[in-house]
């Protein structure tokens, strides 16, 4: 753990980016009730070692992956995607690097029977969309999309004693293959 003291023009997004962190984990991890108001000589509490990658586990910028094409078989992202700029973007480039056979995994926030809703501006929350499911084939194509709700095969005291609620929703991602590409 380390510490930081706040800085005329300093913003907790920067900041959050500077210490390889989220501004939600900043704000938790010092009380900070409103993200948008900090102040100049505050003092905040980093945490060392705990959000550095481990081996096999990149950090990049989704909107410009600095991948080769077809380079990953497997992407893993924990509710990245409802904050870059333009998820379009990042969309297209996890398609470009991942392998023909490959597959995304993205954990999302999924507001229901509805289309995506675009903040514009990043909001308290922090994220920038809410996906809906009226237009995930949509939002995600060229990729096929399915959703899972990888709690339901937990049972509910596992769930419960662990804090994890009864509908976590992930988006598996996979490239469709056209039959001149060599699919049946």
């Amino acid at each position: 753990m380390s510490s930081y003291r706040i800085q005329s023009g300093d913003t907790l997004g920067a900041l959050a980016a500077r210490f390889n962190t989220t501004i939600n984990a900043l704000a938790l991890q010092n009380g900070i009730s409103n993200p948008n108001l900090i102040y100049a000589g505050q003092l905040l509490e980093v945490s060392d070692g705990f959000d550095a990658p481990v081996p096999g586990e990149l950090r990049l910028d989704l909107m410009h992956l600095a991948l080769r094409t077809a380079s990953c078989d497997v992407f893993l992202l924990h509710h990245v995607l409802e904050y870059p700029l333009d998820d379009r973007l990042a969309i297209a480039e996890l398609y470009r690097a991942l392998d023909p056979t490959g597959v995304a995994i993205a954990t999302i926030a999924l507001d229901g029977e509805t289309e995506t809703v675009e903040f514009g501006r990043i909001p308290s929350i922090g994220r920038r969309r809410a996906y809906g499911t009226r237009d995930l084939a949509e939002r995600f194509r060229p990729f096929a999309v399915s959703v899972l709700n990888v709690a339901a095969e937990l049972e509910r005291a596992t769930r419960r004693a662990c804090g994890i609620p009864p509908r976590v929703h992930a988006l598996v991602l996979r490239k469709t293959v056209s039959c001149e590409e060599g699919g049946a």
